[in-house]
């Protein structure tokens, strides 16, 4: 009995995802401290990029923040992507370009 293998939905939208991120590669250089508070939160380098690439940007005391929420989780899933796992991520650029810090606002 032959059984094919069927990929599950999660793992198409992994593929997708990285598809996507291969495409327009935002790989900016993280500080130390990002680098560390990334690690502390649980918050993977793709939530980052992710983002960077469909957040809402806003701009306050000389840094630039992304905000993934609700909208931005609507715009990619036109693109056929399921970012909801990076609901309330944000992201601080400094003006030199490196990001500052990552969190999950709640």
């Amino acid at each position: 009995m032959y059984i094919e293998y069927a990929p599950s939905i999660s793992q198409l939208n992994v593929s997708r995802l990285r598809k996507c991120l291969r495409r327009r590669s935002l790989r900016e250089p993280l500080s130390r401290h990002a680098n560390a508070r990334c690690i502390q939160r649980g918050i993977p380098r793709d939530a980052i990029d992710i983002a960077r690439r469909f957040g809402n940007v806003r701009t306050k005391r000389h840094a630039t923040i992304w905000t993934v929420g609700w909208r931005e989780i609507e715009k990619a899933a036109d693109e056929g992507l399921d970012i909801s796992r990076f609901n309330g991520i944000q992201v601080v650029e400094g003006f030199d370009g490196k990001v500052i810090t990552a969190y999950r606002a709640k």
